[in-house]
């Protein structure tokens, strides 16, 4: 499903960052980077060769908005996955960002990881 695409994850939560690692690998996915906080984070989404990223919004020592910030600016897509989903308008910079409501789905991941992820021939 993900046909060998280079995935971020910003996840705090080790056994949820797993699980992310393993639904990403099965679905023939590569998983890059893993960060866990903030400051991870950051280093990755401007270091990381990545196709697409998957970024929890609350990270132990801050947010993942900066980091989706600098991946807006690289042009990589990301989605967002947070049980904080109520309140919107934090995501109001990035419109076309999903979101994904903890807790999650594998298939629904999956299935928001690949509509990210350009057209291959």
């Amino acid at each position: 499903m993900l046909n060998g695409a280079r995935i971020l994850v910003a996840e705090d939560e080790p056994l949820i960052a797993m699980e992310l690692a393993q639904t990403i690998e099965e679905a023939g996915g590569t998983l890059v980077a893993s960060a866990r906080t903030h400051l991870e984070a950051l280093r990755f989404a401007e270091e990381a060769e990545c196709d697409v990223a998957l970024l929890d919004v609350r990270l132990r020592d801050g947010s993942a908005f900066e980091a989706a910030a600098i991946l807006a600016a690289r042009g990589i897509p990301f989605l967002f996955c947070t049980a904080d989903s109520g309140d919107r308008s934090q995501f109001a910079p990035w419109p076309d960002a999903p979101i994904v409501a903890k807790p999650h789905n594998a298939c629904v991941i999956l299935d928001a990881l690949s509509r990210l992820l350009p057209s291959r021939s």
